[in-house]
């Protein structure tokens, strides 16, 4: 049985938050290690680890930014609207694979399927915006007829 907007919604909101909570486990890792790092008579050194990981906090925060942000773009969809036409928050179904149009996360297996989480602003998502089952459009040489939009 195939999936519903609804869960394929709910498993992208879970792949989410774990994103989420992997980078806030980071974070509180690296602090302890910050803190755990006592000064050393190599000064040079002590002030190299001091940089790197300042460096990997500043990268897992932007990561954790990234996640938030992501959650509220999909806290922005409605999963129980269906409209006829593609735009954010559409299930597509074509000949060549499952779209999701809500957050750029790429491929994600669910269940024994195969959805692409793509924006609405990436270059298949701008193509297929405001189509309709039935329609076909190209992409890279590739044509996707669309089979189904929820």
């Amino acid at each position: 049985m195939p999936l519903t907007k609804k869960e394929i919604h709910r498993f992208v909101e879970e792949f989410v938050q774990s994103r989420i909570d992997s980078s806030l486990d980071q974070l509180n890792e690296l602090q302890q290690s910050k803190e755990g790092d006592t000064k050393s008579s190599a000064g040079d050194k002590f002030e190299t680890s001091r940089e790197m990981l300042q460096q990997e906090e500043d990268k897992i925060k932007r990561m954790l930014l990234q996640g938030y942000k992501m959650k509220q773009d999909l806290d922005a969809l409605n999963p129980e609207e269906n409209k006829p036409t593609i735009g954010a928050g559409s299930i597509v179904k074509t000949n060549r694979g499952s779209f999701y149009i809500s957050i750029g996360i790429g491929k994600l297996p669910i269940e024994n399927e195969s959805i692409f989480c793509i924006s609405m602003g990436s270059p298949i998502g701008l193509l297929l915006k405001g189509q309709v089952a039935g329609n076909d459009v190209s992409f890279n040489g590739n044509t996707f007829s669309i089979q189904q939009v929820n």
